[in-house]
């Protein structure tokens, strides 16, 4: 049974107990639901020596169809609720930043996200020569016929919890409606850019088809290929295999300035050279091979991954390491063991400084950037106290548990 037809079957024989009509559903009259005997009326007449126990089942009778009142209620006001709710889907198109889906790619656990079929569906729009002469690393190519997008049949959107389309260079959302277009040119009204790209026209006829909104990258392939020229290719099938040996690089914070990454990041030697390394900032008891008694250019923080180790001492001259590299134009990375707890920690409080921000605005941005960032409490206790620092009081509820 439906959940609109069990609601409304409930909601008859609620109706018919409050009346005391018969319970055509059951078969039962209401007031005898529990008992397997004749109703009140046919009955005859008890022994006096039984009245009071009559009473009290009379009593307890009663009490328990006022329950069962209140039960149909409440389940028929929660069935009203799950079918007036409204549609979680058609969540609409929101422009992506080329560091935004940077970041996406480069989510990590123990393996690459990517290697999630769930995680990421990322959909070019462009002809199929561009297409074939390069794209984004596991892109899909969208067929359009008929003015169909045609999607591969290997996706399910409903399922994905990131949708990126792209184009050219849609950078965008602006559409302007045929019959729009017509009175425009009624009036005379020239707006040129209005008219929306191939990857907004896919975005608006996939919407409908996923529960998160779906991305359309800003700048399309142009802006993002020429970021990062190193995530371009023009392999087509990927493996399993292949994703589970894809290595991520670190994370952007600042974009093209400011980098959050592991050990194993801060010793490859591509990833210096792709993303344009100048300078690091290490905060683990591992000495890396780059910068080697370099101090303009690595600042080194020993301290242990454990609640006990102490920050605090060494955050005014990160903050001022960083400061001056940002002025200088340099590119640092900003990395510990894992990357996940004493380089978040780092970073979290350079944003409180730079930005003049809260504990709480700093994580929710660090968060976005790096989804498995996970300071150590007593770190976080650290952070709490440079927040009265930066701030002058504590505005940020660390006891809660979101953090």
């Amino acid at each position: 049974m439906g959940r609109s037809a069990w609601a409304e079957t409930t909601t008859q024989g609620r109706t018919r107990a409050r009346k005391g009509q018969p319970d055509t559903c059951h078969g039962r009259h209401p007031t005898t639901a529990g008992f397997q005997g004749h109703s009140e009326e046919s009955a005859e007449p008890s022994p006096p020596q039984f009245a009071p126990l009559r009473d009290a089942l009379l009593r307890g009778r009663a009490a328990g169809e006022q329950q069962l009142i209140k039960i149909l209620d409440f389940l028929e006001a929660t069935d009203e609720t799950i079918t007036h709710q409204p549609d979680i889907r058609m969540a609409g198109l929101v422009l992506c930043e080329p560091t935004e889906l940077y970041n996406i790619l480069n989510q990590a656990t123990k393996l690459s996200r990517l290697t999630e079929p769930n995680y990421l569906c990322l959909l070019d729009v462009r002809s199929k020569w561009e297409y074939d002469e390069s794209h984004v690393i596991t892109a899909h190519r969208v067929k359009k016929k008929a003015n169909e997008y045609l999607l591969p049949e290997s996706v399910d959107l409903e399922c994905v919890k990131h949708c990126v389309v792209y184009d050219s260079s849609t950078s965008t959302l602006e559409i302007l409606l045929k019959d729009e277009e017509e009175e425009d040119d009624d009036n005379g009204d020239d707006r040129p850019g209005l008219a929306s790209g191939a990857a907004v026209e896919c975005g608006r006829a996939l919407a409908h088809l996923t529960r998160h909104p779906v991305c359309i990258l800003k700048g399309g392939y142009q802006c993002f290929s020429a970021r990062y020229h190193f995530f371009r290719t023009q392999k087509i099938i990927w493996m399993p295999q292949e994703l589970d040996a894809f290595q991520p690089y670190p994370v952007e914070i600042m974009p093209g300035k400011i980098y959050l990454g592991n050990f194993r990041q801060a010793c490859d030697p591509k990833i210096q050279k792709d993303l344009k390394i100048k300078a690091h900032v290490n905060i683990s008891m591992e000495a890396g091979p780059f910068f080697v008694d370099d101090a303009d250019n690595l600042l080194h923080i020993k301290i242990e991954d454990s609640p006990e180790a102490d920050l605090s001492p060494f955050l005014r001259h990160l903050c001022h390491f960083l400061e001056i590299h940002l002025h200088l134009g340099s590119v640092v990375l900003v990395f510990s063991t894992l990357g996940i707890s004493r380089s978040c920690a780092a970073i979290l409080a350079f944003l409180m400084h730079w930005n003049e921000q809260t504990l709480k605005k700093s994580w929710a941005y660090v968060r976005k950037c790096k989804n498995n960032m996970r300071p150590n409490r007593g770190l976080v206790a650290q952070l709490s106290e440079w927040e009265k620092v930066v701030l002058g009081d504590c505005v940020t509820d660390i006891m809660d548990p979101h953090y």
